[in-house]
């Protein structure tokens, strides 16, 4: 069954409330919580197909649904032993793939035990 729920404003009996604007545009419209290293494997995910192994250090998530430009916003973050830093390069994503990279503190390339990466814009 398909269907329509039209309504301006989200209320909860004890959280209050707030606007569906709000949480169209606010909401996070792909994430990915991912398992680098040997496993190579999705652990979660919202509007993900798969993650490729691209090189060390770097995964290249595939959106089921792509964003409409390529202004959309990227978080990634990341854990290993050697305290990983997070990157993204925008240069190399576009509407229908991420892309995450990621340093240790030397900015040596590196696989990371646990990757994580939400993306925020518009769907198109």
């Amino acid at each position: 069954m398909a269907g329509t729920i039209i309504a301006d404003t989200l209320t909860h009996s004890t959280a209050g409330s707030v606007t569906t604007d709000f949480v169209v545009n606010g909401s996070a419209k792909a994430w990915v919580s991912y398992k680098g290293t040997a496993t190579n494997a999705v652990k979660d995910s919202l509007n993900i197909s798969s993650v490729t192994d691209a090189s060390t250090g770097r995964y290249l998530p595939q959106f089921s649904n792509s964003f409409n430009a390529l202004d959309y916003l990227s978080q990634t973050t990341g854990n290993n032993a050697d305290g990983p830093v997070a990157a993204n390069d925008f240069d190399q994503m576009t509407t229908s793939s991420g892309d995450m990279r990621y340093k240790n503190s030397s900015f040596s390339t590196i696989d990371t035990k646990y990757a994580v990466q939400s993306f925020h814009g518009d769907l198109a």
